[in-house]
């Protein structure tokens, strides 16, 4: 019989399994990733013991919270869409980079999300891999993927003024089973956090960094 300790344990890992899930795959902001996983948890509790005399009032409060929570979220995926599409529709076309002329680190800061992609496919072809590109909208957490010989992989582009998240890792972690790679890697213009490492290690995550990319710019 699992302990206590454990079923807590093992229903925090669901949850985050949710939330992620919900941030990777349907591109829910936290706002939308964390109420929708509250919901998923609270709202079959509350069903359950909502209506089951006054000493559970609570959880007849917490469905009737539970479902209006359901209903914020909707109204506001609708108006977050529409905002989407809007400013989508606004933005300006900003000319392309010859990323092969590139040769110092401030200039990889200065690229777009596109063209950064495009310059660490640069990387990957210095090094004999054969680079294709992912579709730019719901690419499942990969913006690359990398074949030589047997050796694969996929990976995730992250140009950041600041350190990168575990949520990439989480994203190199899908992704390598979506596109049935060998390996996965997080690639970035700036550091991950330590948080971010460790579990990039858990994973078997592997990256690189704004330390490698400037080693890659001497070397090249």
């Amino acid at each position: 019989m699992m302990s206590k300790k454990e079923v807590e344990k093992g229903l925090d890992d669901v949850a985050r399994d949710i939330y992620y899930f919900l941030k990777i795959k349907l591109k829910f902001d936290d706002f939308q990733a964390y109420s929708v996983t509250f919901s998923i948890f609270a709202f079959p509790l509350s069903l359950l013991l909502g209506f089951k005399g006054d000493s559970f009032i609570y959880f007849e409060y917490l469905l009737y919270f539970t479902i209006l929570l359901v209903i914020v979220v909707i109204v506001y995926s609708v108006k977050k869409q529409k905002v989407r599409k809007s400013i989508i529709k606004n933005v300006p076309l900003v000319k392309s980079v010859d990323v092969n002329k590139i040769t110092d680190i401030e200039e990889v800061d200065n690229l777009s999300g596109l063209d950064f992609e495009k310059f660490i496919g640069r990387i990957y072809k210095r090094k004999g891999y054969k680079v294709s590109y992912t579709k730019r909208s719901h690419d499942g957490g990969a913006d690359l993927v990398v074949e030589k010989g047997q050796d694969s992989m996929c990976v995730q582009a992250k140009r950041r003024s600041k350190s990168v998240s575990k949520q990439a890792v989480y994203q190199a972690y899908f992704a390598r089973k979506k596109y049935s790679v060998n390996r996965a890697c997080i690639a970035t213009n700036n550091e991950l956090t330590d948080q971010a490492k460790n579990f990039a290690n858990d994973y078997n995550i592997e990256f690189i960094d704004r330390f490698k990319i400037m080693k890659f710019l001497r070397n090249d």
